[in-house]
């Protein structure tokens, strides 16, 4: 019921567009690595072939209020960049990955009245989770508004 009440006011408008070229959507990698007890739309998975410094650096070049630390790109384990929020199997991204490491930046702009999350790793894992990607996968988050108290 929580859930219902804090994301109907991200049904009720149309996702922003995202300030720079995000590559094409994927939607099985969307399912892969998002929950998927959220409304549709709440997560985008993007695939760019772009390098993710050069991405990194056009969104925190659209970031009006850069917090210390956002879009600073870091280098965890492969497995361990992809979070435990989608259905990925974990055991086979880690052996997919050999510990090897990935890089990872995250960091949030406002895009019109909203606030959008956005994380991106590269190389990153088909979606049959065989074959490691160059590129940078992108993952956009549409923060829910809170809906003012009264």
């Amino acid at each position: 019921m929580v859930l219902a009440i804090v994301f109907l006011p991200l049904l009720a408008q149309p996702a922003p567009a995202p300030p720079v070229a995000l590559g094409r959507a994927s939607p099985a990698l969307t399912r892969l690595f998002t929950p998927q007890t959220v409304p549709p739309g709440t997560y985008q998975v993007f695939v760019s072939e772009a390098p993710l410094e050069d991405l990194v650096k056009a969104l925190a070049a659209a970031d009006r209020s850069r917090s210390r630390g956002e879009w600073d790109v870091q280098r965890p384990e492969g497995a361990g960049a992809f979070g435990i929020l989608g259905t990925a199997n974990r055991s086979r991204l880690a052996r997919l990955f050999r510990g090897a490491r990935v890089d990872l930046a995250r960091g949030s702009i406002q895009e019109g009245s909203r606030a959008v999350a956005y994380t991106l790793i590269s190389p990153y894992p088909d979606a049959s989770l065989s074959d490691v990607r160059r590129g940078t996968l992108i993952v956009r988050l549409l923060v829910p508004e809170v809906p003012a108290r009264r």
